[in-house]
């Protein structure tokens, strides 16, 4: 596996190409529309008739509609944007067929990096005096159940399917492999490669605190070291699946929160 890792790696810098990484303007245009969506998402939500539903349901109906817009923008926008640098999507790691790989892959990392995240955010409660973990988390997800069956199915959907689908596409297999290919790899680059691709996810997820936003960063950098090391995109979706599934699991069982 190393082996076939490495003569990637060396065919990568064989055919690097010059010009600007378009994974850093794939990653542009995606917070430009997640953005754009959200606010317009927010519009529509503040103009819906509140006597209709409940505000979670309509938050709930928004946000998924958000994600499933930006998913059909981006699968236009993403080969466009790949082309410019002489890839295609084939090689971000992305492959129709599943394999046990894959799987093992994603199933194995995905429980190593939430154990990690977990008891990372557990400690960063505890040390910022604030009951993030276990008093924020079990208010929100209270609030998604007030909705109903439909805002909660929306949001296992939305954490599980959508959002790793997305942001492992954008975060890691987009922006790496475009960084790989401008640039070449090695281990100073490729770490380079990983850190940039960790403190962009950490920004993108959590900004109440310094020590929540390094959590996500490490993180993140977990994700991106699993890319690295297996390229495959199908394997780091997987790992981010189980990794929000628990995150979900636990958030939407009372029992486990005490």
């Amino acid at each position: 596996m190393i082996e076939t890792v490495t003569r990637m790696n060396i065919r990568e810098q064989r055919t690097r190409s010059g010009g600007f990484p378009q994974g850093l303007t794939i990653l542009g245009g995606y917070l430009a529309f997640k953005a754009a969506i959200v606010i317009a998402s927010v519009i529509v939500i503040a103009w819906y008739p509140s006597d209709t539903a409940p505000l979670i349901t309509r938050a709930w109906w928004g946000m998924l509609g958000a994600d499933g817009v930006l998913i059909l923008m981006m699968s236009a926008f993403i080969p466009k944007a790949l082309g410019r640098q002489g890839l295609k999507i084939s090689d971000l790691g992305y492959k129709s067929r599943w394999t046990p790989r894959d799987i093992a892959w994603g199933l194995g990392a995905g429980a190593a990096i939430w154990l990690v995240h977990h008891s990372l955010l557990e400690w960063v409660s505890r040390a910022a005096g604030q009951g993030w973990v276990n008093i924020g988390m079990k208010s929100g997800a209270a609030a998604v159940r007030s909705g109903g069956p439909a805002a909660v199915f929306g949001a296992w959907l939305s954490a599980v399917v959508l959002s790793p689908i997305l942001e492992e596409t954008v975060y890691r297999a987009c922006l790496i492999t475009s960084l790989l290919r401008r640039w070449g790899g090695g281990a100073s680059k490729e770490a380079a490669y990983v850190l940039a691709s960790a403190l962009i996810f950490a920004l993108g997820h959590h900004l109440s605190h310094p020590l929540y936003t390094a959590v996500y960063a490490v993180t993140g950098a977990g994700l991106a070291i699993v890319y690295l090391r297996t390229r495959s995109l199908n394997a780091v979706i997987v790992a981010h699946a189980l990794i929000n599934a628990i995150v979900q699991f636990r958030s939407f069982s009372p029992g486990l929160f005490k």
